[in-house]
Formats: structure tokens, sequence, C-alpha cells
């Protein structure tokens, strides 16, 4: 009975031995499949920031008054054709959520490089009136001794811009640039705003509207009095790196 209870332990064991390769091939078939899963969900994770730019550069186009014929960098051109190489492929692959990071990069610079080309110009009749109201009176201006006129300069702000920066936006990967035209009053009071560079994001656009409502400038001044003025003020969107 010993004996019996042996044999059939060895052959057991036997059968495990044989059976382990392929076993084990299988187990690593599941984890590269697993793998691949893995970075087929990482790429889509990336890839909806990516469809969301290349949705931006038609409104960032539109509403900088851009030739909507006009074709993308070389840089993106080549970062685009390094993604579709790799998706080509059929086969999933770590590389083609970095491939996606860097596409959505080069859209984000592009912007950032045309929207710096661009002149800023104030339209008085475009400007907005502010909502909140104004902080206290400025207790000086930017005047001397000079006769000429001098710009209003930037005091601060209590808040950033990050502060009205939408969770939406950022879910979304929006990025970018603003410059807004700004009517100073002779207290240093922002007191009209618009946007006269757009970063082609609504929410970025509207975000920084709101956001230069809060920043203080010391008034300009002609002959040593404080003036109405109008300046341009831009407003960097920036997503920080994890």
């Amino acid at each position: 009975m010993k004996k019996r209870r042996m044999l059939i332990a060895m052959m057991f064991a036997l059968r495990l031995l044989i059976a382990a390769p392929s076993f084990a091939k299988s187990k690593t078939k599941a984890q590269k499949q697993a793998e691949k899963l893995k970075w087929l969900e990482e790429y889509w994770r990336e890839s909806s920031t990516v469809v969301h730019s290349r949705e931006i550069w038609v409104e960032f186009l539109r509403r900088n008054h851009l030739p909507d014929t006009r074709p993308h960098d070389a840089d993106v051109i080549a970062a685009e054709k390094a993604l579709l190489d790799e998706l080509n492929t059929g086969n999933p692959k770590m590389v083609w959520a970095s491939r996606a990071r860097e596409l959505q990069t080069a859209y984000v610079k592009e912007r950032v490089r045309i929207a710096a080309t661009l002149q800023p110009v104030i339209d008085p009749t475009n400007l907005k009136g502010r909502i909140e109201p104004c902080p206290p009176p400025a207790t000086t201006n930017t005047g001397t001794t000079n006769t000429g006129t001098i710009k209003p300069r930037l005091i601060g702000s209590s808040k950033s811009a990050e502060d009205f920066w939408p969770i939406e936006s950022k879910r979304l990967g929006e990025e970018g640039n603003v410059v807004t035209g700004l009517k100073i009053s002779n207290t240093g009071c922002v007191i009209g705003k618009e946007i006269i560079i757009s970063s082609g994001s609504d929410m970025l656009d509207r975000a920084a509207l709101e956001f230069v409502e809060t920043v203080e400038f010391v008034p300009a001044a002609i002959k040593d009095k404080a003036a109405e003025s109008t300046t341009p003020f831009r407003i960097i969107f920036k997503l920080r790196a994890d």
C-alpha cells in the first residue's frame, strides 16, 4: 500500500514536470497580453488630448484670423508621422503613449510659437467692462519728471491664473498663451478687457478674462498726472508635470 502511494505520488510529480513548460508558456502569453492591454489603455488616455488639440488648432486659426489652410510646423508633422508609423504596426507598444505625448507637446508649442509672432492690437470698441468692483485706487502713478506718456506698471494679483483654470480644461490637456487687451483706469483698475490673441480654447480664454480683473496696476501718467491707458497683457497656462 505504501509503495502504491509512492508510485502514485511519483507519477503525479512527473505529470507536473511535463506540464510545467506548457503552464509557463501560457502564463507568459497572458502576461504579454496584459502588458499590451495596459499599453493600449495608456495610449487611449493620451490620444484623447491629441484629438482635442487638433480641434483647438481649427479654433486657434479662426479666432486669430489666420488662414484655415495654414499647414502645421515641421516639428508637428514629424511628430504626427512618428506616431502614425508606430500605430501602423498594429501591435500595441509602450512607445505608443510616449509618441502621443510628444505629438501633444508639439501641438502646444506650435500654437505658442505662432501666437508670439502675432501683433497684439487693442480695439477699444471690443473692450468689455469688468464685472467685480475695482480694488482701492493706487496712491501713485508711473510719472516722474518726464513730460511724455509713461505706460502702466504691473503691481500684481492676490490670485493666479490657475485659480480660474477649469478642471475640465486641464483634463483635456489644454495649454497655451492668451494675450488680453486691457484698459487701465487712472486709479490702476482694469476697467476694460478683450482677447486679442486667443489660445484657441474657449475655456482658457474665459479663464484669462476672469483672472485679469484681479490684476492691479500703477496707472500710466501723462506729464506726471495719472491717466487712463491700454496695454496688452499675456497669461500663460501650462500644465505641471506629474
